[in-house]
């Protein structure tokens, strides 16, 4: 059971930020202390996939929990359609600020904060566009599960129910 809570934006944005330092953390765990996934350049790709999209999930999850709760009778904020994506954005202000400072102690900051998507950033020789990109995956994923959260459009319960669908037909068939 969702707990459907109406946030503010900034309530939101601090969940968001909550996801970003665990995400950051994990990652650094999985690549700073695993020579396996270091050396070798496709696990490298495919373990940052993975992270991203449990950080886009963990995102989304709280924007749309956050859209379920502004469409309550009870809830005191109006939904707005761009609050997911203002909180999202919100949360890379400081990784833009630090994007385009050279000095090298910024650049630590932004490797760590950024740490999910180090495989991505390997395969594109860590291109100045490539992290632009990375910067707008998260406000877009808010946005989204705001909006979603807003139509009570639940993918996740789509999914489910198509999973169980295919599976108790293979099982009907058997």
């Amino acid at each position: 059971m969702v707990t459907k809570k109406s946030l503010s934006t900034f309530r939101l944005a601090y969940r968001i930020f909550g996801s970003t330092v665990i995400m950051a953390a994990i990652s650094a765990i999985l690549f700073l202390t695993s020579d396996v996934i270091t050396s070798n350049f496709w696990v490298n790709v495919i373990i940052s996939a993975l992270l991203i999209v449990i950080y886009c999930t963990m995102c989304y999850n709280d924007a749309f929990t956050c859209g379920m709760g502004d469409v309550l009778p009870t809830a005191k904020r109006k939904p707005y359609a761009a609050k997911g994506a203002v909180a999202g954005a919100s949360v890379y202000i400081i990784p833009v600020i630090l994007l385009f400072m050279n000095a090298e102690p910024y650049k630590l900051w932004y490797g760590f904060y950024m740490m999910p998507f180090r495989g991505v950033f390997t395969i594109f020789n860590n291109s100045i566009y490539v992290n632009a990109a990375a910067l707008l995956i998260i406000p877009i994923v808010c946005g989204v599960g705001y909006y979603n959260g807003t139509k009570h459009n639940d993918i996740f319960e789509r999914l489910r129910t198509f999973k169980n669908k295919v599976v108790y037909e293979e099982k009907k068939h058997r």
